[in-house]
């Protein structure tokens, strides 16, 4: 298919659909966006044997996963597998998982990690998100304020809605509830961004 078809995108999912079953042979839950398929397995820190098959169920998964691709002529990139245990402080405390292994790589266990773009930490506090979001708006208006004096108005409201407003509306429904403190700093970068305009 040529890249860009509209049939690209169909061709993909009819090609890739055998993947979801499986995954339903070792995994209750699966997400899949592009080319980008994410494992989901739930267990409990305090049963003993939660942790182990929460494992072996994930490895025998990508063991099948991998020979499947291997007959498709697609390959699992192991080195660029990452993998996160989400849980509350004292959930994370109970849990003792050093490693996964995917094909010949042994995958430890990362906080953050990007996920389609927002960072996620093992608590899910978006502190991570957050303190990034704002890094790089700061980045952009530091270096639009040295051109500034060469720009219009609506030219600088163009640059500020497409690399600082954007990043900071791009899933933002994850930010409901935060904490003020971690919502202020968001507040932070808008004002700066409404400084230099006017």
């Amino acid at each position: 298919m040529p890249q860009g078809s509209c049939l690209g995108p169909l061709l993909f999912t009819i090609y890739t659909s055998k993947l979801f079953d499986i995954i339903a042979k070792h995994l209750p839950r699966a997400h899949s966006f592009a080319d980008d398929t994410q494992l989901y397995v739930s267990f409990s820190p305090k049963e003993v044997d939660g942790q182990s098959s929460a494992i072996i169920a994930m490895e025998r998964c990508t063991i099948d996963i991998k020979k499947w691709m291997a007959e498709d002529k697609l390959l699992l990139n192991d080195a660029k597998t990452e993998f996160l245990v989400i849980g509350t402080r004292q959930q994370l405390s109970m849990i003792n998982i050093n490693s996964i292994k995917i094909g010949d790589a042994d995958i430890v266990p990362e906080s953050p990690i990007r996920n389609l773009g927002a960072w996620f930490d093992s608590t899910l506090s978006m502190e991570a998100h957050v303190t990034k979001t704002c890094s790089t708006g700061f980045y952009y208006l530091y270096n639009l304020k040295r051109i500034r004096r060469y720009l219009s108005r609506e030219n600088v409201e163009t640059l500020i809605n497409a690399f600082i407003s954007c990043r900071l509306d791009y899933c933002n429904s994850l930010m409901y509830g935060l904490p003020a403190y971690q919502l202020a700093k968001l507040q932070r970068v808008q004002n700066a961004a409404a400084r230099l305009i006017f």
